[in-house]
């Protein structure tokens, strides 16, 4: 008899640490890393702000798609067009203000450099057909 309760211990300790890794685990998506100066072409036209800089580096779209810049990194992030620090390549491409997500859709066909206002080093380019 108690190697019954033994079992049933057993399981109910079991389905508990199930509950409990179903309850904290996280659903956020990983970042997809790509080799740097790669060209990338994506169905959800997502980049991602990493503490190295953007992913993809360059990105090619079509006139009318939204891209979005998820700040996967420590610091801030502030998209905007170049040339730093004027921004006067594309203005409408300006952030504006450091945040951890930033849309922007693309309406005008051309090669469109960027880098993080913040860390100008950190640079990608938008090329839109």
């Amino acid at each position: 008899m108690s190697s019954k309760k033994s079992v049933i211990a057993i399981v109910i300790l079991l389905v508990t640490l199930l509950i409990v890794f179903a309850i904290t685990s996280t659903t956020e998506a990983p970042i997809e890393l790509f080799e740097e100066g790669e060209d990338q072409i994506t169905e959800d036209l997502t980049l991602n702000y990493t503490n190295t800089g953007f992913l993809p580096e360059n990105l090619t779209i079509s006139v009318g798609d939204t891209v979005e810049f998820y700040n996967k990194s420590d610091n801030l992030m502030w998209v905007a067009s170049d040339p730093h620090p004027s921004h006067t390549d594309y203005p409408e491409f300006d952030q504006n203000e450091p945040e951890d997500y930033f849309t922007f859709t693309f309406n005008e066909t051309g090669e469109w450099a960027f880098h993080n206002h913040l860390v100008p080093s950190h640079t990608g380019t938008v090329k839109v057909e």
